[in-house]
């Protein structure tokens, strides 16, 4: 799996299996267009023994952050470099640091 950020903008991606469904590109992409500001929010299908494969592209591509949705909201914590929030620790919403290059 190999995620390519475009290198101009603010590139957003969610990381679920399955993310067929997600409305979460839509609204993103909308908010982005909204405000004026060039980037792209996009889903990709990260199967579960996949999901270290797809943070660790996450250091090297050209993304400003990532949402992670089911199953993988617990196994990510595991994977990034900074917890931000206590409600982390519950599995619910949480902000995390994963830090580039």
């Amino acid at each position: 799996m190999t995620l390519e950020g475009n290198t101009d903008g603010i590139n957003i991606v969610l990381l679920g299996d399955p993310v067929a469904h997600s409305v979460s590109p839509a609204m993103h992409n909308a908010a982005l267009r909204a405000l004026g500001l060039l980037g792209h929010y996009t889903a990709r299908h990260v199967p579960p023994a996949r999901l270290a494969d797809a943070v660790a592209e996450l250091r090297r591509a050209e993304y400003r952050g990532a949402n992670v949705t089911v199953p993988h909201k617990e196994a990510a914590l595991s994977l990034v470099d900074e917890v931000a929030t206590p409600s982390c620790v519950t599995g619910r919403a949480c902000a995390a640091t994963i830090l580039t290059r």
